[in-house]
């Protein structure tokens, strides 16, 4: 009974490591499986000394977890540790110039710019600055749904 322990070990280390990954969908305990499955082969080859056995199991399972991490990392390491927000091409209107169409006035919280055929509330970029309809203004940055203007000069 006590030669199939070392067995025993592996197949709960490769059911656990199949558990977590299923439930979290992410890949968080992949790089155990191939590694628990390889010290589940090694404890089938057993010699007379058990300790040793097993110390040859867990060293085989501590290099190969780390390398099939590695590899893993390398290879898909952004899709592994998931997404950054996604990038929108609104990021690609600042520095762009667009038209006052209404005053904008961040005391007033009035102000509304076109641009690319579209129009857009604007505040101002300076809180104390009013700028007036038909003033040319460069966008400087986007607050949620407004953009952020100055005077281009």
């Amino acid at each position: 009974m006590l030669e199939y322990l070392a067995s025993l070990l592996w197949i709960i280390v490769l059911v656990i490591a199949i558990i977590f990954e299923v439930r979290a969908s992410k890949a968080v305990a992949v790089w155990y499986m191939p590694a628990a499955a390889v010290a589940l082969l090694l404890s089938f080859f057993r010699t007379d000394d058990p300790v040793n056995d097993l110390l040859v199991q867990i060293i085989a399972f501590t290099v190969i977890s780390l390398v099939v991490f590695l590899f893993l990392q390398i290879t898909f390491g952004k899709k592994l540790r998931g997404r950054k927000a996604n990038r929108t091409n609104l990021t690609d209107m600042i520095g762009e110039r667009c038209l006052v169409t209404e005053e904008i006035s961040n005391i007033n919280e009035t102000g509304t710019v076109h641009f690319k055929g579209l129009s857009w509330s604007a505040r101002s970029l300076d809180e104390k600055e009013v700028i007036e309809e038909g003033a040319v203004v460069k966008i400087d940055k986007i607050q949620g749904v407004k953009l952020v203007c100055s005077r281009d000069v």
